[in-house]
């Protein structure tokens, strides 16, 4: 009979834990709904009360990664501004972009750290949420990624693609069929290592089975992302097992390892040249955004191994998984457009006669069909599916009569703006033409790469690789798609940051019919 004492004693006193509990959590409700900051912003009660609405549609509702998807329909019930969480407003309005990613040197503008965390490399300029230190971080790489810098590295560019349509080319002979969205990862990853670190991480050079072991590592990779974001820690513990056991749990994990150790390897050597023997002032040939970055005026704290680790990291993964869905999205919808392909073939062969010869990419910029084939590639891919979230922490911002209180972190999503009827006629239509003639209201508020200080660091990177390939492809290429569902294989619908498609796709699988590299 002693027992039960104690039994009771432990039951009154998870009693008292649970009472506690549910008076905390209702104090918590209440203050959310009626005496917060935000509470006077329209959107779902439940939104407001617990962060738990978002991570149910983006981590339990199949096939997740849908919480974009969902706010679509909120914002179509409650109107252009809505919170979305207790602490968070999205604003759906394409005119109000250059208020939040304002270019203004004035205005100060911080990451949100959620977003920032999401990315696993804590010092980079990418997750960097400080204003100030941001800023400092992304003056250090700036002239790296300048027009004029990756217009005189053009060559590392023209190689890889080079290798990209002899390995095509090597493929039509066999008659094979092509996974030519990993063909794409294959090329970006290389383009971005050669840059960045002055030696190619070859992936090119291997048969087309690697190119989609790489695709199926990114994929894992982005994939994680929708969770590492709420739950950031599961990264750390993930690498912390044996490797047997991440196999079993993520196959991707040791792959993914070795490619963070390659990076890792090539910051240790830059570094320990910085305090070695280097002296200051690498050959054209040895440039990289490592040697950048250990001779810019930032102070040595800001040259740590793990620093230039987790700068070179973010470029690669970044770099290479946006580039190659923008090169998919083309390939695929000026194929299944024969107008626009034929269009598109007769200006590149005017503008390179010899279909061996890789354009210069300052003259194929100034190809109008070829310039508004790729922007409408860019809109109609709305590649960003993860909304862009800033602060404004020294001001109140203004939407039509709300006021936003100074600190709220506030985003926009691109897919929700270049897909919006209201914002471009007939949408879901890939129509070059939009782009064609004078400047309208599109081109004010078109930012694919964002705008502000915080825009893509490797735009201009992108922009070289997307027209230089693109042209490549379709002047010496005929392509054929093999057994490609739209709705399986291209539509995004999942949020892994950018946006994936279904779990089910075979991927875009192409079948080459000509090429006239070949006698």
């Amino acid at each position: 009979m002693a027992p039960l004492p104690i039994v009771a004693t432990i039951s009154s006193t998870l009693l008292l834990f649970l009472v506690a509990y549910i008076l905390y959590a209702s104090i918590v409700v209440i203050y959310r709904l009626f005496f917060h900051p935000l509470a006077h912003i329209p959107g779902p009660k439940l939104a407001a009360c617990t962060y738990l609405y978002e991570l149910y549609f983006n981590l339990i509702k199949a096939p997740q990664g849908q919480y974009v998807f969902h706010t679509k329909k909120l914002h179509e019930v409650y109107g252009p501004i809505i919170r979305i969480n207790p602490s968070e407003v999205q604003v759906n309005d394409i005119t109000w972009y250059s208020t939040l990613f304002t270019s203004s040197g004035k205005a100060r503008r911080e990451k949100h750290y959620p977003q920032a965390r999401g990315s696993d490399t804590p010092f980079s300029t990418f997750a960097t949420v400080s204003h100030e230190l941001h800023r400092k971080r992304r003056n250090a790489l700036n002239p790296f990624f300048s027009k004029r810098s990756v217009t005189e590295l053009q060559p590392i560019i023209k190689q890889e693609i080079e290798k990209l349509c002899g390995q095509l080319s090597k493929c039509a002979e066999n008659d094979e069929i092509i996974k030519i969205d990993a063909a794409f990862i294959a090329l970006t990853m290389d383009v971005i290592s050669g840059y960045s670190y002055g030696k190619a991480f070859g992936c090119l050079d291997e048969p087309q089975r690697s190119w989609i072991h790489w695709h199926k590592v990114m994929d894992d990779l982005f994939e994680f992302f929708q969770v590492s974001k709420p739950l950031p820690w599961l990264g750390n513990v993930l690498q912390a097992l044996p490797e047997w056991a991440t196999d079993r749990i993520a196959p991707s994990t040791t792959a993914y390892a070795g490619l963070k150790s390659d990076v890792f390897q090539k910051a240790l050597e830059v570094t320990e040249e910085h305090r070695g023997a280097y002296d200051g002032k690498p050959s054209r040939e040895r440039r990289t955004i490592l040697h950048e970055l250990v001779n810019s005026d930032l102070p040595e704290s800001e040259k740590s191994v793990r620093r230039l680790f987790d700068e070179g990291f973010v470029l690669v993964i970044a770099g290479a998984e946006t580039s190659s869905r923008i090169l998919m999205t083309l390939l695929y919808y000026v194929i299944i457009n024969p107008k626009i392909h034929a269009r598109l073939r007769t200006e590149l062969e005017e503008a390179i006669p010899d279909p061996m010869v890789l354009g210069e990419w300052n003259h194929l910029e100034s190809l109008p069909y070829l310039k508004a084939v790729i922007k409408e590639g860019l809109r109609i891919a709305a590649l960003l599916t993860t909304r862009l979230t800033q602060i404004a922490p020294d001001e109140a911002l203004q939407y039509k009569n709300t006021i936003i209180p100074a600190g709220t972190p506030i985003s926009l999503n691109q897919r929700l703006l270049f897909l919006d009827p209201h914002n471009f006629k007939d949408p879901d239509t890939f129509d070059p033409d939009r782009w064609l003639g004078t400047e309208n209201d599109m081109e004010k508020h078109f930012w694919p790469f964002s705008r502000g200080p915080r825009n893509c660091l490797g735009m201009n990177l992108a922009a070289a690789e997307i027209n230089i390939t693109i042209a490549a492809l379709f002047r010496r290429f005929e392509f054929a798609l093999h057994d490609v569902v739209y709705e399986r294989d291209l539509k995004p619908t999942r949020d892994c940051f950018v946006g994936h498609t279904s779990r089910q796709s075979k991927g875009l699988r192409v079948k080459i019919t000509k090429d006239r590299g070949r006698s």
